[in-house]
């Protein structure tokens, strides 16, 4: 494999005006606006990613405030089901969250045909967001026959943090290989070569993954190849794009302890007092600069204080705002993840006792962890769908992280991966014009709604009485006059009661019920205002429903179970 080289960038000395803050004005307001509501992430940690049939899903669900980084804890209704290869919903099942945190099971059907499924979850809140998705892993039940093919190494993804190449300036350029795979592939030699054969000066940078970058003075009448050859002998090539006469490129280096420089590069034809925007953002977070070029050189800096933990997105616009270039890079988080040392593993009967401390966890701080074990020797667990992939990259970018379970935070082989994902998920249009509104409420529990029966005579005015094994612990409802209730309790996974009239002597008479679920929904408050509407995809078009769709049945036996 081709050796990462050293990261240098070259800073020119170069003169630019920066106009105050005063005379040019960046729409703040607007931006606030598009991230004043909670954004909740969700994360499923499943006990494994290879099931039979039947079988249970075991999970736990973590969901995550985006802006603040700490627990969403606003709502209580997490949506968990199975979907099969098309898309197609299976099952679905509603969980109680609990300070952000759920755990269950999604049944696996006896007889569920051998294949790939997906495991999906969301919340109803979600759907308020266009960039919002709702979790989702790949698993595989029984022991399908999988048609899968293994892609072949022939196609070359070009990228580029600004839109267009550009003439006659230096241009950074990255390549991603379609169908990479670090277990299987790996890279020999990578050369970047003229239309007279010649292979330029430019240094190749490369990670682990199958990807890179390089950059390239562009030269007039010139075409360039990239041409990557592989350990095995395949060479794969690939022209790159046409360069334009005019634009701005943008160099970026993450690698200094206590700034982010920006070097914009343009040439002569492209000189001008037009004004432009550097924004550095993450969620409702945002520094920028407005300023003009006057030289082929123009370094801008933003000092490291500034960035926010995790994903950063830098993006160069002109005084329409409009986008010329964008670029996600990585601040490496100020509270490290903790790491856990197991002292001791005991067997007891069909039971594990597991003995663990955390190394690095400051005092007085608390955690909040699961565990899977398999005892097999095959592995079973999909490791690249991590909860640091869910929370750290996946809100911010298009693309997937690479599929290796010995995926790694290395600035290095992070900054090429993040180089080639290319612009992150947040559109300027919609941040300017489109800001969320409140179309689906916080759902915080089941409600249900019934009628009572008895002797097929409505029973109007009555007090129904719900309860466990344990008579103490109870709710009542009061009928109205046609015999109806609604309630607003929220029941909580798997519970299961018993319903009885409550007379006035107390004594408890066995009913006949009517009784339909729906998910509770809360009214919005002064926290969550309403704005301007969005379109949401990815969720199903009718969720939420405990029993199938809105429909009520007749519960021959008075019990009622919450799923």
């Amino acid at each position: 494999m081709v050796k990462s080289l050293t990261f240098l960038i070259l800073l020119f000395w170069s003169s630019y005006s920066i106009y105050s803050q005063d005379s040019i004005k960046f729409p703040e307001d607007q931006f606030a606006r598009y991230y004043e509501l909670p954004r909740p992430l969700v994360h499923l940690h499943l006990n494994k990613s290879k099931f039979s049939s039947p079988d249970k899903i075991w999970f736990t669900a973590y969901l995550f405030d985006q802006t603040q980084g700490i627990p969403f804890e606003w709502e209580r209704t997490l949506y968990c089901g199975l979907y099969d290869e098309n898309g197609k919903q299976i099952t679905e099942f509603s969980f109680l969250l609990e300070n952000g945190i759920a755990s269950g099971n999604i049944p696996i059907m006896q007889n569920l045909t051998p294949g790939i499924y997906f495991v999906k979850a969301y919340t109803n809140w979600m759907k308020n967001f266009k960039e919002s998705v709702p979790f989702s892993q790949e698993i595989v039940v029984g022991s399908p026959s999988l048609s899968k093919k293994t892609k072949d190494l022939d196609s070359i993804v070009i990228t580029s943090e600004a839109q267009n190449l550009v003439l006659n300036t230096s241009n950074t350029i990255g390549f991603k290989i379609e169908g990479f795979n670090s277990k299987s592939h790996s890279i020999k030699e990578v050369r970047l070569v003229d239309k007279n054969d010649k292979e330029t000066e430019s240094p190749v940078l490369t990670n682990d993954y199958g990807e890179g970058k390089f950059t390239l003075f562009y030269q007039d009448n010139q075409t360039y190849t990239l041409e990557i050859r592989m350990e095995n002998g395949d060479l794969l090539k690939k022209e790159l794009p046409a360069a334009n006469s005019k634009g701005i490129t943008m160099r970026t280096n993450n690698f200094l302890r206590d700034k982010v420089v920006i070097n914009l590069t343009t040439n002569k034809n492209s000189i001008s007092d037009n004004e432009y925007f550097l924004a550095l953002h993450k969620n409702g977070a945002l520094h920028w600069k407005g300023f003009s070029i006057s030289q082929e050189n123009t370094l801008i800096s933003f000092p490291r204080k500034n960035l926010s933990p995790g994903i950063n997105v830098i993006t160069l616009m002109d005084k329409e705002l409009n986008p010329i270039a964008e670029r996600m890079i990585f601040n490496e988080p100020l509270n490290q993840t903790p790491e856990m040392e197991f002292e001791k593993i005991e067997s007891k009967s069909d039971s594990i006792f597991v003995s663990a401390r955390f190394t690095n966890l400051p005092v007085n701080d608390s955690v909040k962890f699961s565990i899977s074990i398999d005892p097999s020797d095959e592995p079973k667990h999909d490791l690249s769908n991590s909860i640091i992939s869910s929370f750290l990259f996946k809100p911010y970018s298009k693309r997937e992280l690479p599929k290796d379970p010995d995926f790694n935070l290395q600035p290095g082989q992070l900054d090429i991966t993040l180089f080639n994902k290319g612009w992150s998920t947040f559109r300027w249009s919609e941040i300017l014009n489109n800001p969320p509104e409140v179309n689906y409420k916080l759902q915080n529990g089941i409600r249900f709604q019934g009628e009572v029966l008895l002797d097929n005579e409505p029973q109007a005015y009555k007090d129904i009485i719900f309860f466990k094994d344990n008579i103490m612990d109870f709710f009542i409802v009061q009928t109205d006059s046609l015999g109806k209730f609604n309630s607003e309790e929220i029941l909580f996974n798997d519970e299961v009661f018993k319903v009885s009239i409550l007379e006035e002597d107390e004594t408890l008479i066995k009913p006949d019920l009517f009784i339909a679920f729906n998910p509770f929904a809360q009214n919005s408050n002064d926290s969550f205002p309403t704005l301007d509407s969005i379109s949401n995809t990815g969720y199903p078009e009718n969720i939420g429903q405990i029993l199938k769709d809105t429909t009520t049945e007749e519960l021959e036996e008075v019990l009622i179970t919450a799923r």
